[in-house]
């Protein structure tokens, strides 16, 4: 079933990124920065559904690939990957670990992490991400700095 759902969703997704292409190839450069912005939303939610649509088709085959692979290259490859609006700052480590790994489920984990942040940044803020390593875990941590929550939202949470 997860492999027919992926497959469904997989040719209409294919359309709306082909259709958002011809958008940027027909004098992109002349439209307004509003809809420069609409496109920009439109894409990275398309990569976030492309990713789902490609976690749900990896699910189907239930088989880790394993490697030893840099958690910072994964990391600054996601936050290129979802274009970042200019309004928000990214702040990434420095320092890098290489650990066993099955790279696309550490992909989509950050991808799900860094996007939740960046939809609490509705007026830009800062994103800082920070990998610590000990003598017995690796730590990654996502933190989001903006607007926070309002207050009229916080008894409801």
């Amino acid at each position: 079933m997860t492999a027919k759902i992926s497959h469904d969703l997989s040719n209409p997704m294919m359309i709306f990124n082909n259709v958002l292409e011809i958008i940027k190839n027909k004098n992109y450069e002349c439209a307004s920065h509003e809809l420069k912005q609409y496109v920009d939303m439109l894409e990275t939610s398309s990569f976030r559904l492309n990713t789902q649509v490609r976690t749900l088709a990896y699910f189907n085959s239930q088989r880790l690939h394993i490697k030893k692979e840099s958690v910072l290259r994964i990391i600054k490859k996601v936050v290129s990957d979802l274009k970042i609006p200019h309004s928000v700052k990214t702040i990434l480590p420095e320092n890098d670990v290489r650990i066993e790994m099955d790279v696309s489920q550490i992909e989509t984990m950050m991808i799900e992490l860094i996007s939740n942040a960046l939809q609490v940044l509705n007026n830009g803020g800062t994103i800082i991400v920070r990998l610590t390593e000990n003598s017995e875990d690796i730590v990654l941590e996502i933190e989001d700095v903006g607007d926070g929550i309002p207050l009229e939202l916080l008894p409801k949470l």
